[in-house]
């Protein structure tokens, strides 16, 4: 409603301006129709006319021979204007008697050279009449009181002068100066009657305007009308021809894109993207053609100059707007810095451009869904051919472990979001470009991966500690997994002496199991761990514990 009231307050405020150039089109309508009435008539009037122009010249060149000296400046300059006169007198007869004005180019026209500066002018020259005519009545009273503050100021000098001339002694003047001062005083005299007419002319023409601005709606009716029936019937039919333009080329391309293009030419034709990228611009040159016809069909000069001012406004942006698409078409040609197939980085995570369209389709492999980018986004990265790429570290229901040393099962992962489940069934959620940038280790990236456990004896078993003791380990080690049903996901077990560590003999254990053992990583090694104390039990091996010395430094006095 609030829309509506403002398009009527709108309508109300540009009638008068719109009225006007449409006055302006009517009145032109009329000059022309002076001329249409009896042929034969107006065919004696314009050769009358043609006769009397001639004998100027004729006149006027016999003049210049008989003087026997060159023809002066304005003589030619009168020469030059009856010609102009003549031809145009000229075209009037032809187009009275074919009806047509096509031989019109057969009189020779002068030839106006004209700037593009005064070209501009002329275009737009209805739309600055039509505002002066907006503000004539406002001018014209200002116009009127000052004149009547000069005549005013005038009738008080001369009042002033007459006052002090009756005042005057004229008894020692002489009767000549006495007849002269009685002349210039009867001269002022009249000229004061003069004023106070005008005055009175003046007064009653501003009496007048400010009556009708007292009055605004008997003269905004009538403007109002006239733009309903003018100006406002052309935007109309302007509106009514964009409308059909549009939704002829939106019908014509739903035919091409859903009844001849097949889904795979949407989905891959470079043509079929440039025709997507191209039809919303080709369609709103059309519709533009579309209303300057109308407009140039009805004659309305100031619509005409006002699209002429959006026009040129359209083409100077265009300075800022072209190199831009430029860019986005060579994506669309797949000649772009990103290319189909190819691997490209956005907001730090790698995709895979599937497609490159007005709405372009990235996916990574390893991410359940996809994102839709535009071509001015698309514009501004680069990407490179795709060969062994690693796209996410982990899959689905993978087992990792986290930065902090927590195991946990992969549960989701999204474009958005990936959410990690850890002990008991709890969650953690990461934004996916921060997962991407965490250390974690993955357990089911590989078919297999690997527990370390390292365990400690006592010196005194240093000459057990090359062969038997790290077979009794792994011995120890095998029939504790068995145990637990786990031995049969094991690959390899290996036990070895490590290292000879300040107060232990350290053994590595390190055992390699399949993936699909990954979420008990932390359960075997723990049952490493405590085969290795059951085995130091049974045999009475000692495991040290760490030792620390302290020296204490003499004091110094």
């Amino acid at each position: 409603m609030r829309l509506i009231k403002l398009f009527f307050v709108l309508l109300i405020t540009l009638a008068p301006v719109l009225a006007s150039a449409q006055l302006s089109v009517t009145d032109a309508t009329d000059t022309r129709s002076i001329f249409e009435g009896d042929p034969v008539q107006m065919i004696n009037e314009i050769s009358s006319r043609i006769g009397a122009k001639r004998a100027l010249q004729e006149k006027l060149q016999a003049t210049a021979k008989e003087q026997g000296s060159p023809l002066s400046a304005e003589s030619m300059q009168e020469l030059s204007e009856l010609q102009a006169d003549i031809n145009q007198l000229q075209q009037s007869l032809v187009l009275s008697i074919t009806g047509s004005s096509a031989l019109g180019t057969l009189y020779d026209q002068p030839d106006e050279k004209t700037t593009w500066q005064e070209d501009i002018v002329d275009v737009i020259k209805p739309l600055a009449d039509s505002l002066k005519n907006l503000t004539r009545r406002p001018r014209q009273i200002a116009e009127l009181r000052s004149q009547l503050l000069v005549i005013d100021d005038k009738q008080l000098a001369l009042k002033d002068a007459l006052e002090k001339f009756s005042l005057f002694d004229k008894s020692p003047l002489q009767k000549a100066s006495v007849d002269y001062i009685g002349s210039v005083r009867a001269g002022w005299a009249d000229e004061l009657q003069q004023l106070e007419g005008e005055e009175l002319i003046v007064t009653r023409q501003l009496q007048g305007l400010v009556d009708e601005n007292d009055k605004p709606f008997s003269a905004l009716l009538p403007n109002v009308k006239r733009f309903f029936l003018g100006t406002g019937l052309t935007l109309l039919f302007a509106l009514l021809a964009a409308v059909i333009t549009y939704f002829f080329m939106r019908s014509i391309w739903w035919l091409y894109s859903n009844k001849i293009a097949s889904k795979d030419t949407r989905r891959k034709s470079t043509l079929y993207r440039l025709s997507s990228y191209s039809y919303h611009f080709v369609t709103g040159i059309f519709v533009l053609i579309s209303i300057l016809l109308v407009l140039y069909a009805r004659e309305d000069l100031l619509l005409l100059a006002v699209a002429f001012l959006l026009l040129t406004g359209l083409l100077l942006s265009l300075k800022q707007f072209l190199p831009k698409y430029v860019s986005e078409a060579r994506l669309l040609l797949n000649l772009g810095s990103v290319r189909e197939d190819e691997r490209v980085v956005y907001n730090g995570l790698p995709w895979q451009v599937k497609a490159i369209n007005l709405y372009s389709v990235l996916h990574n492999p390893a991410l359940d869904g996809i994102i839709r980018l535009p071509l001015g986004v698309m514009s501004d990265l680069v990407s490179r051919p795709v060969r062994n790429n690693l796209w996410f570290p982990t899959q689905r229901n993978d087992f990792v472990i986290l930065p902090d040393g927590v195991l946990g099962q992969i549960k989701y992962q999204t474009p958005d979001l990936v959410e990690v489940t850890v002990r008991g069934g709890m969650a953690q959620t990461f934004t996916t470009a921060d997962f991407y940038t965490l250390n974690i280790t993955n357990l089911c990236r590989d078919e297999t991966f690997g527990v370390s456990v390292t365990f400690g004896l006592d010196y005194g078993l240093q000459q057990l500690a090359v062969k038997e003791i790290p077979e009794a380990l792994h011995a120890a080690v095998t029939a504790k997994l068995v145990g637990c049903e786990l031995g049969k996901h094991m690959e390899s077990l290996i036990v070895e002496l490590a290292s000879a560590n300040t107060s232990s003999l350290d053994f590595l254990i390190f055992a390699t199991f399949k993936k699909t053992a990954a979420g008990n990583y932390y359960k075997i090694e723990r049952l490493i761990l405590q085969a290795c104390v059951e085995l130091s039990n049974e045999r009475r091996w000692t495991i040290p514990f760490p030792q620390l010395t302290i020296h204490n430094a003499p004091v110094l006095a």
